[in-house]
């Protein structure tokens, strides 16, 4: 006999927390409910890895929004607040967003999106004085931000980021044990961010 706690559907295996339904006294439809949608968010998975492959910008808007849906649909069915905090968006496959830093803020809805990631970051670029380019993060508190369409609806994308990982950087463990690394850190993303919000002018965040 199938155990009714385990789902496997299109090649992927999810363990319910069996202590977990029996302690909250789940009936089996509220069960049932809980399993098919893990269903819809691995089918929505696949479909979001499928649209960034092939592109399609407006699909894939769609399909975060619905991931977000059953995201909040679930913690429902379970007979928890909706919170956006405990969703765990970095376990989407095509999300490259720093997992081990994101397991590490879980769940005080502070996380970290990296610049790169197809579904919520965008690529940005800096340069040093001497004007040489290098793609990601700067080390160096003296590197400003630079990029080429700072004119176009990206840009304001890309203060959102900086603005998002500063404001959720101070309120990592990694700011709070005040290294010279996380004081250099945190001056190289309020420079870049700083400078962003210069070159686009006034913006409402």
């Amino acid at each position: 006999m199938k155990d009714k706690y385990i789902i496997e559907y299109l090649g992927r295996t999810i363990y319910l927390n069996k202590d977990l339904i029996e302690k909250l006294d789940l009936t089996d439809k509220r069960v049932n409910d809980i399993k098919q949608l893990h269903r819809q968010i691995i089918s929505c998975d696949i479909s979001i890895t499928k649209t960034v492959t092939s592109g399609g910008q407006a699909h894939l808007d769609f399909l975060l929004a619905h991931w977000e849906r059953l995201q909040f649909d679930l913690q429902e069915a379970w007979g928890f607040t909706k919170d956006k905090r405990y969703h765990r968006f970095w376990e989407l496959t095509s999300c490259n967003c720093p997992k081990a830093d994101n397991e590490d803020s879980y769940p005080s809805g502070y996380y970290f999106i990296s610049g790169k990631c197809a579904l919520h970051g965008i690529e940005n670029f800096w340069y040093t004085k001497n004007g040489e380019c290098t793609e990601g993060y700067p080390e160096d508190g003296t590197i400003r931000l630079y990029y080429t369409k700072i004119g176009s609806p990206d840009a304001r994308k890309i203060v959102a980021m900086l603005a998002s990982n500063l404001r959720n950087y101070k309120q990592s463990n990694c700011y709070k044990e005040d290294t010279d690394y996380s004081a250099g850190w945190c001056e190289a993303l309020e420079t870049a961010y700083d400078e962003a919000k210069h070159l686009l002018g006034d913006i409402n965040e």
